[in-house]
């Protein structure tokens, strides 16, 4: 994707959908927000410059004091950090433009003044990951690493392919990644295995209904990848449960007006930039789906139950009953996507049984209600 498409979509205002709330706009006058991540309680945001003063910034704001902005490192760079990237092992924080990549350390006292650290050209809009402070980037089709350990800035080669690659996130020693072809009329999910010398990419998903456009940003939770899709027909944020069977099929989080940008997380909420200078949050419960329990067909969650509600995700199950220790039958119905409202249920040790269309027992689960 051209650099002047990313200035018209951060320029393009418009009406969002209900479902999306505004977690800040105080980023007004001062810079667009174009990346996120989540270190502990805090929101960073890579801002790009929209005044013309050839410095990026990178801000973070408190989750619960979304007004009070905290300038953490600038760089001269003539754009913005378009991506981050974090080291929780050495507290480094790793900021992208579109042709350079920046060590933070968060050890140091604020403002952080950091300086350029690789010798090429990459193209950080193409992804960015750190994992066990090895950081994975993009530059020609080829996916290349290089060690925060290392006293040189050495690159390795990791995958090289035919058509423009955008790199995601790591889940269980396997890089995910978009292949995209060169006009965007195919957007596909593949995986490599980045403990092997060779890696053969593996399809995940065929990205059915969604795969026209480009992905701006990957963002993973537990076993969850989200994707931001910009696309001339249909701007959408998605996900895909990387424990299901492949290959998988994205599910619709969210369609905002604008085309969605940089992506994450906190708690129950999605937090999100679509190129306005606001920042937007949408709550996805799936994102509590810390001590669920999982079965072949199901997974129940939050559980310990979270604010009263209880989600049941199967393929196999439409009816459920909730049974108290006694045996006594407490609740009982069809499940859908719709959370099950567990108010006027006592706190306690339940038994959910799941139930086929036949009226058959598939599965039982303990849930327990705080």
């Amino acid at each position: 994707m051209k650099l002047k498409l990313l200035f018209g979509i951060l320029m393009f205002q418009s009406v969002l959908a209900q479902a999306q709330e505004i977690f800040t706009d105080s980023f007004a006058g001062q810079g667009a927000p174009f990346s996120l991540h989540t270190i502990n309680d805090e929101l960073y945001v890579g801002l790009f410059d929209v005044n013309a003063n050839n410095v990026a910034y990178i801000q973070k704001v408190p989750f619960n004091d979304p007004t009070n902005k905290i300038t953490v490192a600038e760089a001269t760079s003539g754009i913005g950090f378009i991506k981050l990237a974090y080291d929780e092992t050495s507290n480094i924080l790793i900021g992208g433009t579109p042709s350079s990549l920046y060590k933070i350390n968060l050890n140091d006292a604020l403002p952080i003044q950091t300086e350029a650290f690789n010798d090429t050209s990459v193209d950080a809009q193409l992804g960015l990951i750190l994992s066990n402070s090895t950081l994975y980037f993009v530059r020609d089709n080829t996916i290349l690493k290089y060690s925060l350990n290392d006293t040189e800035y050495t690159e390795t080669e990791v995958f090289e392919n035919d058509n423009q690659i955008i790199i995601g996130e790591i889940y269980n020693d396997e890089l995910y990644f978009f292949e995209r072809t060169e006009n965007g009329s195919n957007l596909t999910l593949y995986k490599i295995d980045i403990t092997a010398s060779s890696p053969t990419p593996v399809l995940v998903s065929n990205m059915e209904g969604y795969n026209f456009g480009f992905a701006q940003d990957v963002y993973l939770k537990n076993s969850l990848l989200y994707a931001t899709i910009e696309s001339s027909a249909n701007h959408s944020i998605i996900k895909f449960d990387l424990e299901d069977a492949l290959p998988v099929t994205p599910e619709l989080v969210v369609t905002p007006d604008n085309a969605p940008l940089g992506i994450t997380s906190y708690e129950s909420n999605l937090y999100y930039i679509t190129g306005t200078q606001k920042i937007f949050f949408i709550e996805d419960p799936e994102l509590l789906n810390t001590n669920e329990f999982k079965k072949e067909n199901s997974i129940v969650y939050p559980n310990p139950v979270v604010n009263d509600r209880l989600y049941i995700r199967s393929r196999s199950s439409d009816n459920f009953q909730l049974i108290d220790i006694n045996g006594k039958i407490v609740l009982q119905g069809t499940h859908n996507r719709e959370a099950i409202t567990l108010h006027n249920i006592n706190s306690g040790v339940y038994f959910l049984k799941l139930f086929n269309r036949d009226g058959e027992v598939l599965e039982t689960q303990k849930v327990i209600k705080k």
